[in-house]
């Protein structure tokens, strides 16, 4: 099984049940991050699952246009919500 079927599936499906850090723990992790760094437009994250990190990154920095890749059509849906 190659990686991308893997995620596609019921295993992705699993996967998106039981992630644990918070969208308020992402942004802490994210906040230094992104503080430390310069003139950041744009961040595009693959395997960006429900697009939880992008979330994050939004809060910190509004003006960042963020773009969220996964191959897992539960994830994409959440995502887009």
């Amino acid at each position: 099984m190659i990686a991308s079927e893997f995620w596609a599936g019921e295993d992705g499906d699993k996967y998106i049940k039981r992630q644990y850090l918070s969208v308020k723990a992402r942004h802490d992790m994210f906040k230094e991050v992104l503080n430390s760094a310069s003139r950041i437009n744009s961040v595009i994250e693959f395997g960006a699952s429900t697009g939880d990190n992008l979330l994050a990154i939004k809060m910190e920095k509004p003006w960042i246009a963020v773009t969220g890749v996964d191959v897992n059509k539960t994830a994409v849906s959440a995502m887009q919500e």
